[in-house]
């Protein structure tokens, strides 16, 4: 099922704004939720677009997960963080669904091998969504720093609420990209490009 034009341009968005190829977040996206923003999962509570778990969405700040505008968001942002901790496409897409404790205790054991020991839900995740944005595992980010922002929660807590969260850090900013804030004309000029270009990916 292909995103409508106001998701794509909501995924397009949060993308832009945290350092995320817009291709690689709605082929995401697809795989996720197929663009369901009321998608649940039973056994997980994984929720929204992004499908993200109750306690990612309360680390992100994320406080109404079917929100497709949060879901996007706190679900970039997540990725973000991961391929700022880990360094490539390919693994962060895999701690995003593996974990990140999970897969670093493959790559201290098996290496560069690790995918092959890694279940075979995450193995099909990490080569569809590459495959299905056109992307390899390496390729380099838009110009949205990783390092800024990005690792801190992303909506303030409601003023009623006494619960806290703690935004999830960036634990390698050196793994991030160099470079500034994103250049807005340029980012306005790719969104439409991503547009049309998705339309075409997506669309039947």
């Amino acid at each position: 099922m292909p995103a409508n034009p106001q998701l794509t341009s909501i995924i397009t968005s949060a993308a832009n704004a945290n350092g995320i190829p817009p291709l690689l977040a709605l082929a995401q996206a697809q795989k996720e939720s197929s663009f369901n923003p009321n998608a649940y999962n039973n056994s997980s509570g994984a929720t929204g677009l992004f499908q993200l778990e109750p306690a990612t969405a309360a680390q992100l700040g994320v406080t109404n997960p079917l929100d497709p505008v949060q879901s996007a968001n706190g679900g970039t942002a997540y990725l973000a963080q991961m391929y700022a901790q880990f360094g490539s496409w390919e693994l962060a897409l895999a701690a995003y669904d593996w974990g990140p404790g999970n897969l670093q205790k493959a790559l201290n054991a098996y290496g560069p091998d690790w995918l092959a020991h890694a279940p075979a839900e995450t193995q099909n995740y990490v080569t569809s969504i590459l495959d299905s944005s056109g992307m390899s595992a390496t390729a380099s980010v838009t110009p949205a720093s990783i390092a800024n922002g990005v690792a801190q929660t992303l909506f303030p807590a409601p003023s009623d609420s006494t619960d806290s969260t703690d935004s999830i850090d960036v634990t390698d900013a050196s793994l991030a990209p160099a470079g500034g804030g994103p250049n807005l004309v340029l980012l306005g000029a790719a969104a439409l490009a991503v547009y049309f270009a998705v339309d075409m990916f997506f669309g039947d």
